[in-house]
Order: structure tokens, then sequence, then C-alpha cells
């Protein structure tokens, strides 16, 4: 761990403002590029399957999907029905929760999103240090947990 942050630091304080600027339009940027939208996938509907992926998990609660992502389960059931009726997940229930399970045709769908992107991506970072990049996807991972974990969650 590095030395505490001095939150009165005028110093410090700017530097957190610029952090938070910098990943709030950057995450703009990178949407608004890489849009699933543009075919089948709205971002959320997106969000679901990229998260069951990259949790190497075949299925999840809708309520857990809706606590991860922050949003009234309502909103989640939602965006799980229409995944549902694209064929990209299944809904049953599980001991009494609604549950999305990954189907085969989500999990394709994922990989040709990043098949369609990863040329473009490649090219917009190919000016970056890799092992600038290794350290900054680590930095941002530990931000994200921190915040992910904080007990008012």
């Amino acid at each position: 761990m590095g030395a505490a942050l001095d939150s009165d630091d005028p110093a410090t304080r700017a530097m957190l403002l610029d952090l938070f600027t910098e990943i709030t339009i950057l995450e703009h940027l990178v949407r608004e590029r890489f849009n699933p939208a543009a075919t089948d996938l709205e971002p959320a509907q997106f969000g679901v399957i990229n998260y069951l992926v990259r949790q190497k998990k075949s299925s999840e609660k809708v309520s857990t999907l809706a606590w991860c992502f922050q949003v009234e389960a309502a909103s989640m059931t939602t965006t799980v029905e229409a995944l549902s009726k694209l064929k990209y997940v299944e809904i049953d229930w599980v001991d009494g929760d609604r549950c999305a399970f990954l189907t085969a045709a989500g999990s394709a769908r994922h990989e040709q999103f990043l098949s369609d992107v990863a040329p473009d991506v490649t090219e917009l970072l190919s000016e970056f240090d890799p092992e600038a990049l290794r350290v900054t996807v680590h930095t941002l991972m530990e931000l994200r947990r921190t915040f992910d974990n904080l007990p008012d969650r």
C-alpha cells in the first residue's frame, strides 16, 4: 500500500478529481465507440452477458445481478427478459430465486462482439507500452474492488 492521501491537500483533491473525471469521460467515449446496441444489444444487456462470461458463471440470480449493476430488481428483470427473447439467456427459478442462465448463443454473441472490436482496440492502444497498460488495468481493478466492497454497498 502507498502513503495515505491527505483529503485537505489541494494537489490530492485535484488529482482525485482528475482521476474520476478521466474515468467518466473514458467510459463515455468507449461506450459510444463500441456500443453493442449498434446491432442487437443495449449496453446493459451486453453488461449482463459480459458479467457472466468474465466471472465464468453459467448463471446468476437476477437479484444479485441487480445488486452488481446497482439497479432496481425490476430494471434487471427487464434486461434479463430482453436477453431471453434474444435467446442469449434462459430464465428459470432456483430455490425461489429467479435466475438467468447464459446460453451457448449468449456466449457466442459475447465472443463475436470481442472479435468485432479487437482490431480497432488493438490499433488504438498500439501506441501504449503493454506493461503500462497492465499496471493501469490492475490499478483500475483494485479501485473497482474497493468501491465494490464498501460496507454501505
